[in-house]
Order: structure tokens, then sequence, then C-alpha cells
């Protein structure tokens, strides 16, 4: 980590295979490096003119029979570089979580920003997905590839995807975040599926991460991280207002109901006395009611 700072420092970045110039103009920072492998005409005016979000602003120069290429990496981070600060020997469990969780978020943003390139006519089989091509930005944590033509066109994309994990994996030191990540490449293997079927594997090990580190006070608010000394006395008062309103409630209906059977009462009679029942039930109901807003 030491020895690839200094190089930025001292104005040279590490890329792929090659060593790129760090200049600062305008207020932005770029690097540019030589480029002899062929891009599209399309290619170019799309990492050019299109403001694509997936890939860094690019500017292009020939000269002679190369052509020099600039990429604008202004407010991004090499992502190795973002990986080694965020990482360290024996985490404890909470940043254990929290590191697990950021390796396969950062996995899961790598593979999506592949899948949206598609939509700007970049797919994955013309560009390198080398860990030295992406960026991220440490503002808003998207990731960006500069683009750069496949290094390895007789792998296959889930081959490349594969290794660019291991290569991932390396740069982790816990052992929990790399057994996450090696179970992660071994689904790939079993499962072979398409960069969408991958995107989903990542999901699916991500909410177990979450499942087997979750705790219930991270999801509460602070005002319920203490539960009130009197709750106990609270949950019996209001357990007696509602046996004193059920009985008082079957009290009033067998009466009614001995009442009609007994045929002591005309009709309209009953139908009076029933809704002067029903008038002091309400009554009675409002006044527990309100003992039981009052005691909460």
């Amino acid at each position: 980590m030491e020895e690839n700072e200094k190089v930025m420092k001292e104005g040279k970045i590490n890329f792929i295979s090659k060593e790129g110039n760090i200049e600062e103009s305008a207020g932005r920072r770029k690097f540019y490096l030589t480029l002899e492998e062929p891009i599209r005409e399309y290619e170019r005016r799309m990492l050019c003119d299109s403001d694509c979000p997936f890939t860094l602003p690019m500017y292009f120069l020939a000269v002679e029979d190369s052509v020099m290429v600039f990429y604008d990496f202004t407010g991004y981070l090499p992502l190795r570089e973002y990986m080694k600060k965020t990482t360290f020997c024996n985490p404890p469990v909470r940043e254990t979580q929290k590191i697990i969780s950021d390796a396969l978020a950062v996995l899961t943003k790598i593979l999506e920003c592949m899948k949206g390139m598609e939509s700007y006519l970049f797919y994955p089989e013309r560009f390198s997905n080398h860990l030295d091509a992406i960026f991220m930005h440490m503002g808003t944590g998207q990731i960006a590839f500069a683009f750069y033509p496949n290094d390895r066109p007789e792998l296959t994309l889930q081959s490349r995807i594969i290794q660019m994990t291991e290569e991932i994996n390396k740069l982790y030191q816990d052992t929990e975040t790399k057994q996450y990540l090696q179970k992660y490449i071994e689904l790939i293997h079993m499962k072979n599926p398409g960069l969408d079927g991958m995107i989903v594997l990542l999901g699916t090990i991500q909410r177990e991460v979450s499942y087997i580190y979750w705790n219930p006070k991270d999801f509460r608010g602070p005002e319920h991280n203490e539960e009130p000394s009197d709750k106990p006395e609270i949950d019996k008062s209001i357990k007696v207002v509602i046996l004193k309103t059920v009985g008082m409630q079957g009290f009033f209906g067998i009466g009614l109901i001995s009442i009609y059977l007994s045929h002591r009462l005309e009709l309209m009679s009953f139908a009076g006395l029933t809704m002067l029942v029903v008038a002091v039930d309400l009554w009675i109901l409002r006044r527990f009611s309100g003992r039981k807003k009052g005691r909460i």
C-alpha cells in the first residue's frame, strides 16, 4: 500500500501493464498513457460525449502511430487503494460485519456497473475488468471504469469475474470476509450463471450476512434502548381494565338475555331497556378508556 501511495505521490499510477502519468490542470486530476490497442470510433464518441456515469471521462490525442488517452479521475480513488485503506487484521465482531458487507456491496456495484455500461453500447467483452481499471468516487461511493480494451479476450466473462473476485479476496485480511468471497466463487462454479445471475447470488449472500449478524438493538431508536421501570405495573393495570370491561359486558349481556327469555316485558319495553343498558354501557366504557389512557 505504501509503495502504491508513493507511486501516486510521484505523479505516476500503475495501470494494468502500463504506467500512467498524473497531471493537474484546470482544477482537474487526470492520468494519461499511450494506447496501442484499438478503440472503436463509436466507443470514442460515447466515452467523450455521452457523459456515461459508469466510466471515467476520457479524452484522446493522436500521436504518430499511437493514441494518447487521458482519464479524468477527479474525486475518484483506485479501487485497490480504497480496499487497502478499509481492511485490517482481526477486526471486532461489529467491524467484521461492516467489512464483509462493504466487500460484497463493492463487488455488487462493480457488476451492476458492468451491466449498466451495456446501455451505452459498452459490452463486457470489449473492456477490461482488471482491478486497476476500477475506481470509486470517495464522495458518493459510485464505481466507474477507466475504459481499456479487454486485456484477456481469450477468457469468458465468467472466468474474468472469478479472477477479479480472487484478486479482491487477496486484498482482505480477515478470515470471514475471505470465506464469503470464496463462497461466492464456488457458487458461480456450481450454478454457472450469467451476469444477472451473479448479481442475484451476491444479493443472496448479503441477506445471509445480515441475518447472521442481525442485532435487534441496531434497529431500535435510542428512546427504546431502555425499557421504562414501571412497564410491568402499566401492563398489569391495562389487564385489570380489560378484565373489568369484559366482565361488565358479559353481565349486561346475560341480564338482557334472561329478561328476554322470561317474557316479563313487552317488546317495546324490552327495546327501551336495551337502549338504556347500551347507553350506560357506553358511558362506563368511556370512563375505563379515559382511566386507561391516564395510566399509560
